[in-house]
């Protein structure tokens, strides 16, 4: 899986900015019927006279009234973990023809919650590694060389990628609200996207994307932050609606 990603990133770091920008390169914009159940309003609602059934006992999923797909389901959690649980949140989220603007932003902000805790999760069983780890052996008091500093170990550069990474999710989060208090669902998507590929681009440029494999830990920084926000960018290809030249 590692190599896959870093293949990605490799290629990602040479890629046009021109190729980049273009949305008809979104390999998810091709929306199918998938995981999350759907449900037809018309045909569940029973016969008349029959018990209505309480709403925060109804499961999560798509429903289908008039013709018209719903999501049903709970609101935007306050707490991330909460947030991050929500069936939007699913890594392989497939989304229904028709699915409505506000569900995709939805399944993009819960499923940053998600990596952002995942990422928490990761760097917190790193640190508690590194205090655990048995002090190294000194050298011998003649050969000491004080004056040169140890480079960092790499448990030391996971560290450095993993908070960096848990930082970029926690900007990326940031962003995601103060584009939603200046656009509506229909369009927040495409301008956050168009925002995050700047991202990418400017993060393509600095002098750690030429290093091969992390030495240092700005190196393991800027991988950190790159993988974060290229997994991101195919996050939200996955979930945008088509544009009508795709359809």
């Amino acid at each position: 899986m590692r190599d896959d990603e870093d293949d990605d990133l490799d290629a990602w770091v040479e890629e046009d900015p021109e190729r980049t920008l273009g949305l008809d390169e979104a390999g998810g914009a091709t929306i199918s019927n998938g995981h999350a159940p759907i449900r037809d309003a018309e045909t569940e609602a029973g016969p008349a006279g029959a018990d209505e059934v309480d709403e925060d006992t109804s499961p999560e999923g798509w429903s289908v009234s008039g013709g018209v797909v719903h999501w049903e389901g709970s609101d935007e959690a306050e707490d991330p973990r909460a947030e991050a649980e929500s069936p939007l949140a699913a890594e392989d989220l497939t989304l229904p023809d028709g699915a409505p603007d506000a569900p995709r932003v939805r399944a993009v902000h819960a499923w940053l919650a998600r990596q952002w805790l995942g990422e928490r999760e990761a760097l917190g069983t790193l640190q508690l590694a590194l205090r655990e780890r048995p002090p190294e052996a000194d050298e011998p008091a003649p050969r000491r060389r004080r004056y040169v500093t140890p480079p960092p170990s790499p448990l030391e550069l996971e560290i450095a990628r993993h908070q960096a990474a848990a930082d970029e999710y926690e900007a990326l989060l940031g962003a995601l609200a103060e584009e939603a208090a200046h656009a509506g669902p229909g369009q927040l998507l495409v301008g956050y996207y168009l925002w995050l590929v700047e991202r990418l681009e400017t993060l393509a440029r600095a002098p750690e994307a030429q290093a091969a494999v992390p030495t240092t830990p700005a190196e393991a920084e800027w991988r950190g932050r790159a993988e974060s926000g290229l997994a991101a960018r195919r996050r939200i290809e996955r979930v945008m609606a088509p544009t009508p030249d795709e359809e």
